[in-house]
């Protein structure tokens, strides 16, 4: 990825033509003509080396430096080299060999100042970094930094660290899709639904969202190999996608291209956060994309295997529901278990709470006391109470609470629902790469289980 400069110049004609200079070498080039804007320019990050003119507006270029030398750490401060037709007593300023990195007169020609400069950029911890992150993407067989695409648009910060990683400057085609933060998530699933990037792989940065087809950390190298392997295969899927289906705008399609693309089956894994408590991988809308995955399947697209099974809230459709024991009068769950009493003299059997008085048993049918355990009475099991309404059984009923809106569902009232996985078979694999999905009629359906 080309470094990133910023051209401090206020003589107009000067500040175009090393601006053009420098572009015409690959380099990114921005321009300030202001002391004053520079450094806010470079205080939000993102540049690798500042030429700044000494005669300056507002401040001039050694104010300009030592300000910014004060104000940015050295892990993130640029390179600053001041261009200056007065080098001689620029240098005799205090403190003038640590405010800038070097001095370099105007009238130096422009391939020396090409060398100055492409020294002092291979000396930053940055330009380091990204020399051995290019090499190490080498070695896992991509051509250097991949190219990339950032969701949602990144900060400043975000921008400088990860350029050391990834080539983020838009001259090449995209290889990848990095997501920044939980807040991309909606981006992605609108790039899987609407985008015409939808065959490229979603790379998660954060390590917490389930779905990518990756996490990178830069510290870990296990992800590095993860992340080139996904990029790699998915370029190679993208080279056997038929036209009809590599421009599909129909869900259905960019979900079965995607199974493709991936090399894996389309698994649910567990979110509780959501009401289905289950996610498929890939980013697609939640909510749609088991009904799209069940359509493929009766088309024979796709191969189903039984994942797990789960009760329905009858009133909002959630699948996150507490089992619990409720009262077969009212259907409280403050249900307890208490102790039968069978009294002998009178045969009268009742819960404990019945007989108790105190810290005295009397009978509630004969009035007697129930004195010696085992002569006057025994416990032979326990019967459940309800806390509320005070009814009693042998045994509880089986009842659904809505964590999602509260709802009641009867045990044996609840729809159930079976949830699959889905892999691509041979028929599936065929079909898309003629590139025709939409087009042709499959030879055989299976039918679909709700």
């Amino acid at each position: 990825m080309p470094a990133h400069l910023l051209v401090v110049e206020d003589d107009q004609l000067q500040q175009a033509v090393l601006k053009s200079a420098f572009e015409r070498r690959g380099y990114s080039v921005d321009v300030a003509s202001d002391g004053l804007t520079a450094v806010r320019m470079l205080r939000a990050g993102g540049y690798d080396l500042a030429l700044i003119d000494y005669h300056l507006p507002e401040i001039d270029g050694f104010a300009s430096a030592r300000l910014l030398r004060d104000l940015m750490s050295e892990e993130d401060r640029p390179r600053l080299i001041a261009v200056t037709a007065t080098s001689d007593s620029l240098s005799l300023r205090d403190a003038s060999s640590i405010v800038f990195d070097a001095i370099v007169p105007k009238s130096l020609e422009l391939p020396a100042l090409f060398s100055i400069v492409e020294t002092h950029l291979r000396a930053t911890a940055g330009g380091q970094t990204a020399n051995g992150a290019e090499a190490a993407w080498r070695e896992l067989g991509l051509a250097g930094l991949p190219a990339v695409m950032m969701l949602p648009l990144p900060s400043a910060a975000q921008t400088h660290l990860l350029r050391h990683y990834f080539d983020l400057s838009g001259c090449r085609e995209p290889e990848a899709v990095l997501l920044l933060g939980p807040e991309a998530i909606r981006d992605a699933i609108g790039l899987r639904v609407h985008s015409p990037r939808f065959t490229l792989p979603i790379i998660d940065l954060t390590g917490c969202l389930a779905g990518a087809d990756a996490v990178f950390s830069a510290t870990d190298r296990s992800t590095w190999n993860a992340v080139a392997s996904a990029i790699i295969r998915f370029a190679k899927g993208r080279t056997r996608l038929g036209g009809e289906a590599s421009n599909a705008a129909d869900l259905e399609t960019r979900l079965l291209s995607y199974v493709f693309l991936s090399g894996r089956p389309l698994q649910p894994a567990a979110d509780f956060a959501s009401r289905e408590c289950v996610r498929y991988p890939g980013f697609f809308p939640h909510v749609e994309t088991r009904p799209a995955a069940e359509r493929l399947a009766s088309r024979g697209l796709l191969e189903r295997r039984f994942f797990e099974r789960f009760h329905v809230c009858g009133h909002c459709g959630s699948f996150r529901l507490n089992v619990r024991e409720e009262c077969l009068s009212c259907h409280s769950a403050n249900l307890r278990d208490v102790a039968v009493i069978h009294h002998y003299r009178c045969a009268h059997q009742a819960p404990e709470t019945d007989f108790a008085r105190g810290i005295d048993l009397i009978c509630p049918k004969c009035r007697r006391q129930l004195n010696h355990f085992g002569r006057d009475y025994g416990k032979p099991g326990k019967t459940v109470v309800c806390g509320d309404c005070g009814a009693c059984g042998s045994e509880p009923a089986i009842g659904f609470a809505c964590l999602d809106c509260g709802g009641r569902t009867a045990g044996d009232a609840a729809e159930k629902l079976d949830i699959f996985s889905y892999s691509l078979t041979i028929e599936g694999n065929a079909v898309l790469q003629r590139g025709a999905l939409m087009i042709e009629e499959p030879h055989a359906t299976k039918p679909g289980v709700a």
